[in-house]
């Protein structure tokens, strides 16, 4: 049983499962590639995470090409 505002315990199984399934990281890692080539030079790019795997990996790509060892700050 759930208390309020907890997800059921089998949600991040399942999550998981999708995850590995569906290849998301692999894909999000192609969408940055595809999005990057895509841009014009001094362009913006915003992405949106909805778990912190992903924002990791989105800070640790966009850190790489950008050539800075600073922190990504997320409210820029």
């Amino acid at each position: 049983r759930t208390k309020p505002g907890q997800s059921h315990a089998a949600t991040r199984s399942f999550q998981a499962l999708r995850i590995a399934v569906n290849d998301e990281y692999r894909e999000l890692y192609r969408g940055l590639m595809a999005a990057e080539g895509a841009l014009k030079p001094g362009g913006q790019l915003a992405v949106v995470t909805f778990h912190s795997v992903e924002d990791r990996m989105v800070k640790r790509f966009l850190q790489m090409r950008s050539g800075s060892n600073a922190r990504a700050n997320r409210y820029a």
